[in-house]
């Protein structure tokens, strides 16, 4: 997943959690498809985090291990993104991108 756009081309990072909530090769019908972008959109722009407005509004109780677990999640991504965004990193990626290419030929 991305954060704020630093690790992947935007798009492609909101089609990988639209995919990852509906799968491209299951057909839908039009209000599961649109329940599926929505959240995508939540769970893009504001992690895990956002979904616990929506289950305030549905009266659903959250417990503690939720919450806990929710916030892992959002560190986690957090990190995670910290950690690909960082220079040494992006040239590591680069120099084994190299690599492999340098094997094909």
């Amino acid at each position: 997943m991305c954060l704020h756009g630093m690790t992947q081309n935007n798009n492609k990072c909101f089609d990988s959690v639209l995919s990852s909530i509906l799968p491209k090769d299951t057909f839908v019908e039009q209000r599961t498809l649109l329940l599926g972008v929505n959240l995508t959109v939540i769970l893009f722009n504001s992690i895990y985090s956002g979904l616990l407005p929506i289950f305030e509004v549905l009266v659903m109780e959250v417990d503690a291990l939720i919450l806990k677990n929710y916030k892992g999640f959002d560190k986690d991504r957090i990190q995670k993104s910290k950690r690909q965004s960082l220079p040494s990193t992006k040239l590591f990626r680069r120099k084994q991108k190299a690599r492999k290419k340098a094997k094909l030929v």
